[in-house]
């Protein structure tokens, strides 16, 4: 195999079998929380020239791990930098146990990139998502009538921390 052409298929599957070599389709994956940045963070690593990710999100591993080598391997270019990084992002995987499962016993050394957010903030990210797709028919109510209790949390940004008595 020439390592700047597009390997072979049978490389990382073979007999319905994932083969460990496909280690070499997955170097990170990005995972997370929906609505705490892994489309933005997807994004602009697809934008460097020595990074390769999927646009979209990669919901493959639900199907198995031989589904998601395939569709890792199809995600290759045809030629390619041997140093380029390769990576999905897909931010349901962390809440999975199968997901983190699969990466943990076909691709070992995959790198987890893991996004958090504030609750606050996620929940009025969450907000403008259902009211900008359409799907407002689902909120009653405005933001700070949904938060309802947590409003001291916004009023005083140290709240959580002054509560407990930890600084």
């Amino acid at each position: 195999w020439n390592s700047t052409e597009r390997p072979p298929r049978e490389m990382f599957v073979d007999n319905n079998q994932v083969k460990p070599e496909a280690q070499f389709l997955i170097d990170f994956a990005i995972v997370g929380f929906a609505k705490a940045g892994t489309t933005t963070l997807g994004s602009w690593l697809h934008q460097h020239p020595q990074i390769k990710t999927n646009p979209h999100e990669n919901f493959n591993f639900r199907n198995g791990p031989i589904a998601m080598t395939n569709s890792m391997y199809r995600n290759l270019p045809d030629s390619f930098d041997p140093w380029l990084k390769k990576g999905y992002r897909c931010p349901l995987d962390i809440v999975q146990p199968v997901m983190m499962r699969h990466i943990r016993n076909y691709y070992p050394s995959t790198k987890l990139i893991v996004t958090i957010r504030n609750p606050i903030e996620w929940f009025q990210s969450f907000y403008n998502y259902r009211l900008s797709s359409g799907e407002a028919r689902f909120l009653k109510g405005t933001p700070n009538e949904l938060i309802g209790s947590l409003k001291c949390c916004i009023r005083d940004p140290n709240y959580l921390s002054t509560s407990t008595g930890e600084m």
